[in-house]
């Protein structure tokens, strides 16, 4: 509908290659937010759910917390 949209891109790699990059955009209270990013045809947020399940699967919430707080740090770093 109205409310998504899907934004088709491509990069050029240093050796000559292609990678497409999508990104899936939603409007959420009247501002576009990407809700997802696909890169090759391959869901980052799908490969996020399966690793936070994993995460989940082995140290409960505090794990992913702890995971997701050390990316956030990692971020600010750079």
């Amino acid at each position: 509908g109205d409310d998504r949209l899907l934004v088709r891109s491509q990069f050029t790699k240093g050796g000559g290659g292609t990678v497409a990059f999508d990104y899936m955009l939603m409007r959420v209270d009247g501002q576009w937010r990407v809700v997802n990013i696909l890169t090759d045809g391959i869901s980052d947020l799908a490969l996020k759910r399966s690793q936070y399940g994993a995460l989940y699967a082995k140290g409960g919430m505090a794990a992913v917390l702890a995971s997701i707080d050390g990316q956030i740090k990692r971020l600010h770093e750079h």
